[in-house]
């Protein structure tokens, strides 16, 4: 699983991970994150 790693970080399978954790976390709560400031 370690070596798959970094294949799986570059595939992008990480940040499409945390984008579906988000998304179903919007759905369940109802978060609209389009409606809140985010200062980066």
């Amino acid at each position: 699983m370690r070596r798959r790693r970094y294949a799986w970080i570059a595939a992008g399978v990480f940040d499409a991970l945390v984008n579906e954790a988000i998304a179903g976390y919007c759905r369940i709560r109802g978060l609209n994150l389009s409606e809140v400031c985010i200062d980066v």
